[in-house]
């Protein structure tokens, strides 16, 4: 399954948002700085869907397409 998603880096908390439209935006605490952020991006939600997540693309920008592994 492949899902939109926003990223919001150096954020205050980590959370992931559904937003009405079927996307989400993942708020993050890392800075976007060589990659760091799409690392944590990645990390933070396989941890909330308990499976592997896998960047489709985006990889630095902010607007990225991540594949679900079902």
């Amino acid at each position: 399954m492949r899902i939109s998603v926003k990223v919001v880096p150096n954020s205050k908390k980590e959370e992931v948002i559904l937003e009405s439209d079927g996307s989400l935006t993942v708020k993050i605490r890392e800075k976007p700085e060589k990659g760091k952020a799409t690392v944590k991006l990645l990390k933070v939600l396989s941890e909330h869907f308990k499976k592997r997540v896998t960047l489709v693309r985006g990889a630095f920008s902010r607007e990225k397409t991540v594949e679900i592994e079902e």
